[in-house]
């Protein structure tokens, strides 16, 4: 891999360079899933990994194998997920047996646009055994549509194995998803026989019905069923559940089976939902006896519940918020939705990032005011989130998610000066690089489509990368800082040729990075906007 060569400063007259190609008509290929390549698997190693679409579908195919319960599932080895990859227009199926029991490690990367096929059963996983652990790894801009009792990352966690114990941690799933019958999740849909822990997770999802299903829905585990624990440390449900079925919750949702212990430390809810049917943490229907231990955990205020226990007679219930403070309901209290002494408690011990309107703190004074979530890693991430009601706070996180959330490069200036030819302009572009480590990346750069408006296509998703990156970029008296623009360094792009008048143009830029072979584009960061003269009108 190579490693960034990082200049002091760049003058524009070398940038990298595009000029209007001839004629070519716009065509964008169908997305083919790619041909699994397997070269990688070995099972007798302790580690394998994965460097790009092909060798990910192979773990599709050597996990599902002879599609039953026996096929290889992992177990004692880790998978290292080396690169981002990005799985726009390809479809994932396995059949409900890609059993994983090992260690999954995305080291930062992000998985995006990812869809399982429509109406799955299953996610990413079928099932995440126990003893299994999935790391370091971001679903980003999830389409999925669910059924069944499913979750993006698995169908269900544990059943089998020796430790007793499933760990998700530093990871994040973002996107939406359609529920269709019982219960979906951001996670795990089914709750199975060990324990399953979550640290620094988090669930952004939004959730909504298909037409004419009735599913229930959280933001990590959709039905808990078992007499084991389900614990959380450091997590955050940020996505939208409040058009789901009646006992949905921000982190789990209704159970079934037996006696289930919901321990929740430093999590925050900032999840909107239906505050009369809803939980901003957890909701539970069924015959069970469900207990609850909540320390320093926060909510918005929505006159809605914390937890909805729908007439469930409960387990003894713990509510911490710092050291001193504890409200506890013995076991046996019948909370027939009204959570005596929890809604009370919450709001005279702080517990409530809003009141009924928006949060009053911001990105820079969080970490006063809320040290106990400052002192344990969450940042504010500088997203506004909007709750139910209209309110509206800054988001937070575990800094070690907001750092994988970080985009590679961002389109945030441009400056444009008489071209080289007669009555032409020539536009610079220049993208700030977010992130202070660029050895997980081979190159960074942009892709490029320039259109006449209603006319032909000049320049076509053309990519243009380098592995050089700049604290300063200078073009005759104008220099621009990395510092001015809030990042670490700078990369830079010169288009040439636009007619000064008559002509408009449209203009698409991408940024992009390269990985091998591999090709992650920003899409959220995309610059649209036409050109004409000397004038750049973004979108």
């Amino acid at each position: 891999m190579k490693v960034f060569k990082k200049v002091t400063s760049l003058f524009l007259a070398a940038l990298l360079t595009l000029s209007a190609l001839a004629v070519v008509p716009f065509t964008a290929a169908a997305a083919e899933n790619p041909t699994p390549d397997a070269t990688w698997y070995d099972a007798n190693a302790k580690t394998l990994y994965i460097d790009n679409l092909e060798d990910l579908y192979a773990m599709l195919e050597v996990g599902k194998a002879d599609g039953t319960d026996n096929a290889p599932d992992f177990a004692g080895q880790t998978i290292v997920l080396r690169t981002d990859l990005d799985m726009t227009g390809l479809t994932w199926e396995h059949g409900g047996n890609l059993d994983f029991a090992g260690t999954f490690d995305g080291q930062g990367h992000a998985i995006k646009n990812f869809s399982p096929v429509s109406t799955a059963q299953y996610g990413f996983f079928d099932y995440v055994r126990s003893d299994g652990t999935v790391k370091n790894i971001a679903f980003t801009n999830v389409d999925a549509q669910l059924k069944g009792y499913s979750g993006v990352i698995a169908r269900a966690t544990g059943y089998e194995g020796t430790n007793g114990g499933v760990l998700f941690e530093n990871v994040y799933v973002g996107g939406k998803v359609e529920v269709g019958s019982s219960s979906a999740a951001g996670f795990v849909g089914q709750h199975g026989s060990y324990a399953v822990t979550f640290k620094n997770c988090v669930s952004e999802v939004d959730f909504s019905l298909a037409s004419g299903a009735s599913g229930r829905a959280a933001g990590f585990i959709a039905v808990g069923n078992a007499g084991k624990t389900a614990t959380f440390e450091d997590c955050v449900v940020i996505g939208d559940i409040s058009t789901v079925s009646s006992h949905s919750g921000g982190f789990v949702a209704m159970s079934t089976g037996n006696t289930l212990t919901v321990s929740l430390t430093r999590c925050v809810s900032l999840v909107k939902y239906n505050t009369t049917s809803h939980g901003a943490f957890t909701s539970f229907n069924g015959n069970s006896t469900v207990a609850y231990n909540l320390v320093d955990c926060y909510a918005t205020r929505t006159n809605g519940r914390i937890l909805n226990s729908g007439g469930v007679t409960t387990g003894a219930i713990s509510v911490k918020l710092g050291n001193t403070n504890a409200l506890t309901i013995a076991a046996g209290t019948k909370l027939v939705n009204n959570e005596t002494g929890i809604e009370a408690y919450f709001e005279t011990n702080g517990g409530y990032l809003a009141d009924n309107a928006s949060a009053t703190w911001t990105k820079d004074t969080f970490a006063t005011a809320y040290p106990t979530l400052a002192n344990n890693g969450w940042v504010a991430t500088g997203k506004t989130v909007t709750f139910a009601d209209g309110m509206t706070a800054p988001e937070i996180m575990p800094e070690s998610v907001a750092d994988m959330l970080t985009n590679p490069a961002t389109v945030s200036y441009w400056q444009v000066k008489a071209g080289t030819k007669e009555n032409t302009n020539d536009f610079r572009f220049v993208a700030k690089i977010n992130f202070a480590d660029l050895a997980a990346y081979d190159e960074v750069g942009y892709e490029v489509t320039v259109k006449v408006q209603g006319g032909d296509t000049l320049i076509n998703k053309q990519q243009i990368t380098t592995n050089k990156v700049y604290t300063s970029i200078k073009a005759g008296d104008d220099v621009k800082l990395a510092t001015d623009l809030d990042a670490n360094y700078l990369i830079a792009l010169s288009i040439n040729g636009f007619k000064n008048a008559d002509t408009t143009y449209e203009v698409t830029i991408t940024p992009i990075v390269k990985c091998g072979t591999s090709v992650i584009h920003d899409a959220d960061h995309t610059v649209t906007g036409t050109i004409t003269g000397n004038v750049f009108t973004q979108d």
